[in-house]
């Protein structure tokens, strides 16, 4: 961005342009703090603060659009490796709430640069929630939709197509029609595959169990096996957090809090050098954050204020997300109803930083519907494919 700056500065100031230079400057002077490096991770936190709100209009309308404005502005300035998981949770939350929603978030960004992306992510979204297409005339809309989306022709003659995909997706379509003569003219028109990709790589037979495991399901928790799994805690052996979770689901009930606040709580402590995001350790509070004692919320707090003074400003961006996840964790448990104000919060951080405090204006996104649109073939008809 600085070169084009440079190079876009000297043109102008041969037309005698020294207030759009100046506003370039500025600009620039404060786009420094862009999503850069491993900054563009902390989208993850906020991503994932938002997946945790209740599904309601508002979450879409509001808290969806406004973490698409900021996934938006981080992509203009630098590197956001998260912004296909932003757009993939609006689709999905935009269609579990109806064609409608779905319809006027697909026309955000329907427009030629992002076209072939854009539909992508919205057919994507369809068949990852196709349960909710429930009737004969449903899937048939769902059919012409892809096959209009994805064309043989064009697909056939790119060298990385989506062929394998249509034929997928074709054959899910067929499968789940009930009407016989609809399904009989979508087989004779060819293009479908013969099984779900889910099939694809089915493994056979059963891995052995680690040996704590074994020793849980015969005898139970005990003094043994916790001593034993604190030894690969210790020593962050490979395959330390499939052990973690695979014990706490044969744990008797009993002694599960003994085991979270024990070997759980250490296992994070260990594993948070790398911060929260990086080494699995939310997947980890996911499992067993409701056995979590006050006393170890406080000692995990501490670790990671330990670790914010410890280490240098480069990993602030790091030290972030383990407040982040750790913040969601604590209010699910405590009072879930705080994750929306948590989730302001984090937006109005991120809308500090990538405008350097409002110096740079950020577009606000919102969804403008249609009337009509209500079911999926109300959508393929604005579409003007059927």
């Amino acid at each position: 961005m600085e070169s084009y700056c440079k190079s876009i500065t000297k043109s102008l100031e041969y037309f005698g342009e020294y207030e759009f230079i100046n506003r370039i400057r500025e600009k620039q002077k404060y786009k420094m703090f862009g999503y850069v490096g491993r900054k563009d991770y902390s989208l993850n936190s906020l991503l994932d603060c938002y997946k945790r709100i209740p599904l309601t209009e508002r979450k879409i309308c509001d808290y969806g659009m406004r973490l698409f404005s900021v996934s938006n502005m981080a992509n203009s300035i630098g590197d956001n490796r998260f912004s296909i998981e932003v757009d993939k949770a609006l689709f999905d939350d935009a269609i579990k709430l109806g064609y409608k929603y779905f319809n006027a978030f697909f026309e955000v960004r329907n427009v030629p640069k992002d076209l072939v992306y854009w539909r992508m992510n919205a057919i994507d979204s369809l068949y990852n929630n196709i349960e909710l297409v429930d009737t004969d005339s449903e899937l048939l809309a769902l059919y012409n939709l892809t096959n209009a989306w994805i064309s043989p022709r064009i697909e056939q003659d790119r060298q990385y197509n989506r062929m394998d995909t249509l034929k997928e997706y074709n054959y899910k379509v067929i499968k789940r029609v009930s009407n016989p003569d609809i399904k009989q003219k979508l087989v004779s028109k060819g293009m479908y595959g013969t099984k779900d990709c889910d099939q694809d790589f089915i493994l056979s037979g059963k891995k052995d169990d680690l040996e704590e495991i074994s020793i849980i399901r015969t005898d139970g928790y005990s003094d043994k096996v916790e001593n034993m799994i604190l030894m690969h805690v210790e020593k962050r052996d490979l395959g330390l957090h499939k052990l973690i979770a695979d014990a706490g689901k044969i744990i008797a009930t009993d002694f599960l809090d003994r085991y979270a606040n024990n070997c759980v709580v250490k296992c994070i402590l260990s594993e948070s050098e790398y911060g929260y995001v990086y080494t699995g350790i939310s997947e980890i509070l996911e499992q067993y954050y409701l056995l979590i004692s006050d006393e170890s919320w406080k000692i995990l707090f501490e670790d990671i204020v330990k670790r914010f003074a410890e280490k240098d400003y480069d990993q602030i961006a790091s030290l972030w997300g383990d407040f982040t996840i750790f913040s969601i964790y604590y209010l699910l448990k405590k009072d879930k109803g705080k994750i929306s104000d948590l989730f302001d919060c984090l937006c109005t951080a991120h809308e500090k930083l990538s405008s350097a405090n409002g110096r740079v204006v950020i577009g606000k996104e919102v969804l403008a519907y249609e009337n009509g649109v209500e079911s999926l073939y109300d959508m393929v008809k604005y579409q003007r494919i059927v």
